[in-house]
C-alpha cells in the first residue's frame, strides 16, 4: 500500500488507514522539518524516534540558468522555495508553478 500523496498529510493518512499505531518508528528528517507527521504519527500512539539527519543549504556554486526556457516550475518542499528564492531573488511571474503539497503550495 502507498500514500495517495508524497505530503505530511498523506503519509499520516497512509499510516492511518494501514493500522500502523503503537509501534517504534524511526523519522529522519531535514532540519527544517515541520512537526504536523511526527505529531500525527504519535497521536497514533506510535513512539517516534525523530532527527535531523540533513541540513537545507543552497549551494553556492548553483549557476543560473535563463527560465524562459522552461514551462513549468516544480518545487516539492518549502526549502527549494526558499533556496530559489535566495538564488533569483524571486519567484518568476509567467510561468506555472507546481508545489507538492498543501505546505510548499502555502509557501
Amino acid at each position: 500500500m502507498l500514500s495517495a500523496t508524497a505530503s505530511a498529510e498523506g503519509l499520516a493518512n497512509y499510516f492511518e488507514e494501514a493500522g500502523i499505531k503503537n509501534q517504534r518508528i524511526l523519522f529522519p528528517h531535514s532540519a527544517k522539518a515541520l512537526p504536523f507527521l511526527p505529531d500525527a504519527l504519535q497521536k497514533m500512539g506510535n513512539r517516534i524516534i525523530a532527527f535531523p539527519i540533513y541540513d537545507n543549504v543552497v549551494n553556492d556554486e548553483a549557476v543560473k540558468t535563463d527560465l524562459s526556457r522552461f514551462r513549468k516550475i516544480i518545487f516539492s518542499s518549502p526549502s527549494y522555495v526558499d533556496a530559489f528564492e535566495q538564488l533569483y531573488g524571486s519567484i518568476p511571474n509567467g510561468i506555472p508553478l507546481i508545489a507538492k503539497g498543501k505546505t510548499t503550495e502555502e509557501r
